[in-house]
């Protein structure tokens, strides 16, 4: 990061920077405000190396196009770009947010009631469908890039942030540019989230991709996890994304309604004519599960309750692959990769191709990396694909299933994480309140790799979400400060609805819905920790 003090500064003798907002490897995000007094939000490149490289700057302002060009309430406004004439660093004026995005909603809740998963992912739908019809395809959804922010009245509006990697359809935002979307044989975007053909590194892809992107938002905010929680591996994940059905959602979550689980599955289909045609469609999809509203309360964004868990609902009717788990456990995932990696070998090799360069880069408290092509790193590829006409999937046949086996237990590492904060602050893990020791430590114990997720609050605010990643020495950071941590905007701890409150995903059946099998839900696996590396580009 740059050793330049940027608050107090004056960018482009027009905007004042405020407060940093949140800091990566490459740039940070800051709070600044023009001499009217109007607050904005401004995204920055602070490394010479990077703000001097030709192809980070034109990926950093395609951003801002790319926002730019859409006019949708769930896009992030974009009011200004320019170079800073005194630092040369790049930078974008865009909306200030309040609220909260859907990754640390997650971690704060776990698995999100039905209506409030519902209505969030069609809100993010409605606006991913906003930036199809302009020719743009995001290429990163993820629940970091999905950002609920809290208006006057209460409500929330959810935004998509981070439009970096995006690819353009539309000649007109960029007539240079054409042939540089695309870097044949690299990947951009989120493995965790990535389509089957983003994960090979294919030169043509459309919005499909950003459909079976959201629809792992879907999975994971309806579970409380991703389905693949057996691989623990950057390549053992780009396979299983090319070559394994997902895990069925009502592995995880049993008390998801079948017609919900059935959406979600569209959504995730590898073969993409298989798979949810578009955006709206998928809103569309999603209404009955929303009530018939895609309103976000502070009421609907609360975790499953107790009594909604223990329903066992009856299984929705998946493709045999999915249905029958064989490919997801743990015990059989090494044969099972094996007998796939045969079957395709020759389809396989632009996946190795994508492998062949990925470069480690550290941003905040987590591990991530961004992929370069050739040796001279310059763009290769061509432009984005048509995107397809809206037209039904075949619907997957049933099939019985098979319970997966418990995976096998990892080597775990214990340490401890020092919370600087108020006296009488306190810290959440996950969902569950922990006790610091006399030292003002968290005890953390779990297998490399883990993440761990601690919330700061003082009184009903929170002050602080932070991310810690277990490694061979102990919790990274050991460290965690209030003060200079990732700021996030004071909310009230939500209540626990009362009769007439948020709906739990049981009471939201529809009427077509076969009737409860009935019965307590067996415990769902437990979940092997995130691959430590992610892709992103700020």
């Amino acid at each position: 990061m740059s050793d330049v003090v940027m608050e107090g500064r004056v960018l482009a003798q027009k905007y004042e920077l405020v407060r940093l907002l949140g800091q990566g490897g490459m740039g940070a995000v800051y709070e600044a405000r023009n001499h009217l007094g109007k607050r904005f939000a401004v995204k920055l490149l602070l490394k010479a190396e990077f703000a001097q490289d030709p192809g980070l700057t034109a990926r950093f302002f395609r951003e801002a196009k790319a926002s730019a060009a859409i006019e949708s309430e769930h896009i992030v406004e974009v009011y200004d770009t320019g170079v800073d004439p005194e630092t040369q660093f790049p930078f974008i004026i865009m909306e200030l947010l309040k609220g909260e995005d859907l990754e640390h909603t997650i971690a704060r809740v776990g698995a999100l009631n039905t209506v409030g998963a519902a209505r969030v992912i069609a809100q993010a739908a409605n606006g991913l469908g906003k930036a199809h019809e302009s020719g743009i395809v995001h290429r990163d959804i993820k629940p970091a890039n999905i950002f609920m922010t809290m208006r006057e009245s209460g409500d929330s509006v959810v935004k998509i942030l981070d439009f970096g990697i995006a690819k353009q359809q539309i000649e007109a935002l960029s007539s240079n540019e054409g042939a540089g979307l695309t870097k044949t044989g690299s990947m951009l975007g989120t493995p965790l989230y990535m389509s089957p053909e983003q994960a090979q590194g294919l030169k043509t892809i459309d919005a499909r991709t950003d459909i079976w992107s959201l629809g792992m938002c879907l999975y994971e905010a309806l579970s409380g996890r991703t389905p693949w929680g057996d691989v623990d591996t950057l390549g053992a994940l780009i396979l299983s994304i090319c070559s394994r059905d997902v895990a069925p959602l009502q592995d995880l979550a049993p008390w998801v309604p079948p017609e919900l689980a059935q959406v979600v599955h569209w959504c995730l289909a590898r073969d993409v004519s298989q798979r949810c045609p578009g955006a709206r469609a998928l809103a569309d999809a999603l209404r009955p599960f929303a009530q018939g509203s895609f309103q976000i309360t502070p009421e609907v964004l609360l975790g499953v309750e107790e009594a909604a868990r223990v329903q066992v609902q009856p299984r929705a009717a998946l493709p045999q692959a999915s249905q029958t788990g064989v490919a997801l456990t743990s015990s059989s995932a090494g044969q099972t990769r094996a007998a796939e990696e045969a079957k395709q070998k020759k389809s396989s090799a632009p996946l190795f191709a994508a492998l062949g360069a990925v470069a480690v880069i550290a941003i905040g408290g987590g591990i991530f990396f961004a992929t370069r092509s050739g040796d001279d790193g310059k763009d290769k590829g061509s432009a984005v694909a048509a995107q397809p006409t809206e037209t039904a999937a075949t619907k997957p046949s049933s099939a019985p299933t098979a319970e997966p086996p418990p995976p096998p237990a990892d080597d775990k590492v214990t340490g401890f994480v020092t919370i600087k904060a108020p006296k009488d602050a306190k810290v959440k893990l996950g969902k569950d309140e922990v006790k610091l020791d006399s030292k003002g430590r968290v005890e953390l114990s779990g297998p490399v790799g883990q993440p761990f997720v601690l919330s700061i609050y003082q009184g009903t605010k929170l002050l602080l979400v932070q991310k810690v990643f277990m490694d061979e020495s102990g919790p990274i950071p050991s460290d965690v400060d209030v003060d200079k941590g990732e700021q996030v905007v004071a909310k009230p701890l939500p209540k626990k609805p009362g009769p007439g409150g948020a709906t739990t995903a049981a009471a939201t059946q529809t009427a077509a819905a076969p009737a409860n099998t009935g019965g307590a839900a067996p415990p769902p696996p437990k979940e092997k920790p995130k691959p430590k590396v992610e892709t992103t580009f700020e």
